[in-house]
């Protein structure tokens, strides 16, 4: 077994795959509290983990603009990479996903002990493997399958909880730049998230539109509209559809704004994204609206902790399109659905804050 001292971590995924990432990294810094700890990252998610307390290095790695390189340059990039993974001298190498090109510079690396699935065609680069297929083959939760993966590096603990490091910084930009957002005016703040990375993973837009006016009839909720790059033609759409008047537009410049406004929400409800990740590690309750994919995968978060997943089951279920021409598994979720699992939240939390308020009078 591993005795790491200096381990490299690749997770070239998303957002969402780099948050549920962060609960293993706490469990790995609690089991190895004097280990250097880097992990490989694509640039443009290299603010999700920014921060965290567990990790001694972000190594940021431009897969976009490598695509646009062609001949030497593109063997350039790639070699200067790996001169600087080589001169980390790391003596562990856990890769968090399949991939030939990750087996590849785990190989490359130097590193003596190099972790993986056993099932990938590189496998063989790889000298401590787990036979462990991805979670949509075989339905266990994405944190399960990370800790499934580093199995060979005996962790203490299995950490559930996720984390996400707010700058103070941030904070401070929200109150500039949205200052009705900390001051005390009645009624929640629920934020809503109509995007998505891809079109069949989005809720119809003119029902974010009536849960918003439901929710401001019978909870005297506040509704933010978050819009995501790229996302800001649909969500002014949603905006625009809202009849009530107590509702707010943001479009944050960048993730940590963003994840200082959403901490100010009692709720947060969108479709399965990242966001909705970035909700949970916030400790913020979320509703998601989850179509395509498979719960037992994506689930994760339980209900006890206010994370709640809708979601109708079709034939066609589980599936990747990008676009669907009928998208019934997310057009069969009703706004009244959605509306009673909203209220019934936002009371349950309203409950809950305000124990929590008279304990601490009481002590």
């Amino acid at each position: 077994m591993v005795t790491p001292k200096r381990i490299l971590i690749f997770n070239f995924k998303f957002m969402g795959d780099l948050l549920i990432g962060t609960a293993l990294f706490r469990s790995l810094r609690k089991t190895y509290p004097k280990a250097f700890i880097a992990v490989v990252v694509r640039k443009e998610y290299e603010e999700v983990l920014a921060g965290n307390f567990d990790i001694n290095e972000l190594i940021v790695f431009d897969r976009t603009r490598m695509r646009t390189l062609r001949g030497l340059a593109k063997l350039r990039l790639e070699w200067d990479f790996l001169k600087r993974l080589r001169q980390g001298h790391f003596d562990t190498c856990f890769s968090m996903h399949p991939g030939d090109r990750t087996c590849l510079w785990a190989w490359a690396s130097g590193t003596k002990w190099r972790i993986g699935t056993s099932v990938q065609p590189l496998a063989f680069l790889l000298n401590l493997t787990v036979s462990v297929p991805e979670p949509h083959l075989d339905g266990r939760d994405y944190l399960d399958y990370y800790y499934a993966l580093a199995e060979p590096l005996r962790l203490e603990e299995i950490i559930r909880k996720t984390f996400y490091v707010l700058a103070d910084e941030a904070r401070k930009e929200a109150q500039r730049s949205f200052p009705w957002l900390f001051q005390g005016i009645s009624g929640p703040f629920v934020g809503m998230h109509p995007g998505a990375s891809a079109p069949a993973r989005q809720w119809p837009r003119e029902r974010f539109a009536r849960l918003a006016d439901e929710l401001m009839a019978l909870e005297s909720a506040r509704i933010i509209i978050f819009a995501g790059p790229g996302e800001e033609g649909l969500a002014q759409k949603v905006f625009e559809q809202i009849r009530g008047e107590n509702k707010f537009f943001i479009t944050p410049s960048t993730l940590g704004l963003f994840a200082a406004c959403l901490e100010r929400c009692s709720l947060f409800i969108g479709n399965d994204t990242g966001p909705r990740h970035l909700a949970v590690a916030l400790g913020v309750p979320t509703i998601s609206l989850m179509g395509q994919k498979d719960s037992r995968v994506w689930g994760i978060y339980p209900e006890e902790q206010k994370h709640w997943i809708v979601q109708k089951k079709v034939s066609c279920q589980p599936c990747e399109k990008a676009v669907c021409e009928n998208n019934v598994c997310m057009t069969e979720i009703p706004v009244e659905e959605v509306a009673v699992l909203s209220v019934k939240a936002l009371k349950q939390i309203t409950r809950s804050t305000g124990q929590k308020h008279a304990a601490a009078r009481a002590q």
